[in-house]
């Protein structure tokens, strides 16, 4: 059945996108940055997703309007972690002190602007809450940097 269920979507995705057919990513538990990749692609893919649901007749499998902001949301934490990564591989063969120092602020910054926003915390307290706590970590490893012999200038 979830073959079935594959195909009817990369099937469905053809034909409304006119290109060839998309097929839902997976999240892997060990890389955070495949979940943010996987929600882009349910989000691209929304119309699809519901529509493949609906004619199986697992209507109670489908996202209503709040779980798709909340997955709206998620994305838009996620994606400053994702943009980060990709540009610190990308500007060195190694990281250096200076930019983890950077890299941190810049990922604590951003989580406490999310934290903060009343919409939210509203629409999403269990994200905010884990938001909290990865917070927390970093906070955990930027303090170890202030036990580095070496300074950022």
């Amino acid at each position: 059945r979830c073959q079935a269920l594959f195909e009817a979507f990369k099937e469905r995705t053809k034909s409304e996108k006119n290109r060839k057919g998309l097929s839902p990513l997976l999240d892997v538990r060990t890389r955070w940055g495949s979940t943010f990749v996987m929600i882009g692609r349910a989000m691209q893919c929304k119309d699809a997703y519901c529509g493949v649901l609906f004619d199986d007749g697992d209507h109670e499998c489908i996202l209503d309007t709040k779980e798709w902001e909340r997955l709206r949301l998620l994305s838009v934490l996620l994606e400053e972690f994702d943009t980060l990564t990709k540009s610190v591989i990308a500007s060195k063969s190694y990281v250096t002190i200076s930019l983890t120092i950077i890299a941190y602020n810049s990922l604590m910054g951003q989580i406490e602007q999310f934290v903060n926003n009343d919409s939210n915390i509203t629409v999403a307290p269990d994200i905010c809450r884990g938001a909290q706590t990865a917070w927390l970590k970093l906070r955990k490893y930027y303090s170890a940097t202030d036990e580095s012999p070496i300074y950022a200038v």
